[in-house]
C-alpha cells in the first residue's frame, strides 16, 4: 500500500528557482533517497513536504488523504522532519531532545507523562545511544547530535520521516553509522524514510527507491538499481564515472580527467 503520494508539486522562490510537476510514490517500509548537484531542488522538496514551505500547486497524499486539509498537529503525527542543519540554543539533555518528538502528544499546558519518556529512551535505545542521554545536546560529537535528531523523530511515532542530507559534515564512519541506523530503522519498524543525499555511493548502499533530481525537476525514478546508472551520474554531476565491483552493489568511482570546470 502506497503510504506517501506526491502529484504534480509546483514551488516557486522569489528568486527564480521553482519545482515542477514534480510527482513520485513511495511504500510503506521504503527507503527513498533523492539524489542531485547542488541546487538541483532536494532540500526545497523535501521542505514542501515537511510543511515547511507552501506548494504553489499540486498535491501531497499520506494513505489518500489530502496533507493540506490536516491541522498541524495532525501532520505532526504523520511526518517528522529532521533538518539538515541544527542549533540549539540551550543545551538541552539529550533526553529532553529527544523528548520534544513527543510534543504533538503533550497538550499545551500539560506535562510529559512516564509514557512520553518511556518512548524518548526506547528511541535512543533503538539507535544504542542511551549511554548519552544525559548528556548536553551541545557537548555531543556531530555525529551523536545526528542520531539524536533521528531519535527525536522516532519518538514522533510517524509512518513517515523526512531527513534533509542527514550525513552532512560527517566524517566517513559516522556517515556510516546514521546510514546503518536510518536503514535498521525502516526494516525493522516499517517506517517509510524519504532522505536527499550528495552521495551516489551512499544511495547505493541503502536505498530502495531513488528520484534524481536536476534543476528542480525529476529526471529518473525506480528502483535504486535501475536508475543509479553511470550514464546518469555523468548528465547530472559532469563528471566522468567507472564501475567498481563490488559484488552486491554498485560502487561509482569518479575521474579528475574529465569535469566541468565551473564551480557550482
Amino acid at each position: 500500500m502506497v503510504k506517501l503520494s506526491v502529484n504534480k508539486l509546483n514551488f516557486s522562490y522569489e528568486n527564480g528557482f521553482s519545482l515542477k510537476d514534480i510527482s513520485f510514490s513511495v511504500g510503506k517500509g521504503q527507503l527513498c533517497a533523492v539524489l542531485g548537484p547542488n541546487a538541483s531542488g532536494k532540500t526545497t522538496l523535501i521542505k514542501c513536504i515537511a510543511n515547511v514551505l507552501q506548494i504553489s500547486s499540486g498535491a501531497i497524499r499520506f494513505d489518500e488523504k489530502d496533507m493540506s486539509l490536516l491541522k498541524q498537529n495532525e501532520i505532526s503525527k504523520t511526518m517528522a522532519y529532521v533538518p539538515q542543519v541544527h542549533e540549539a540554543s540551550f543545551p538541552y539533555s539529550v533526553t529532553d531532545m529527544v523528548l520534544m518528538g513527543r510534543n504533538p502528544y503533550i497538550g499545551y499546558f500539560s506535562m510529559p507523562k512516564s509514557e512520553d519518556l518511556q518512548k524518548s529512551v526506547d528511541a535512543l535505545a533503538a539507535l544504542k545511544i542511551e549511554q548519552i542521554k544525559n548528556k548536553a545536546y551541545t557537548q555531543i560529537s556531530s555525529g551523536q547530535q545526528k542520531l539524536v535528531l533521528i531519535a527525536r523523530a522516532l519518538a514522533q511515532e510517524t509512518p513517515i520521516i523526512l531527513l534533509d542530507e542527514p550525513t552532512a559534515h560527517l566524517d566517513f564512519r559516522n556517515k556510516l553509522l546514521v546510514l546503518k541506523n536510518i536503514k535498521n530503522l525502516v526494516k525493522t519498524k516499517q517506517v517509510t524514510v524519504l532522505m536527499s543525499l550528495h552521495d551516489p555511493n551512499e544511495v547505493s548502499l541503502v536505498a530502495d527507491q531513488t528520484l534524481i533530481m536536476n534543476g528542480g525537476e525529476i529526471v529518473s525514478n525506480g528502483r535504486t538499481g535501475d536508475v543509479l546508472t553511470v550514464d546518469v551520474i555523468k548528465e547530472i554531476y559532469g563528471v566522468d564515472v567507472g564501475l567498481a565491483d563490488s559484488g552486491e552493489r554498485k560502487v561509482f568511482v569518479p575521474s579528475m580527467d574529465l569535469i566541468k570546470e565551473d564551480f557550482v
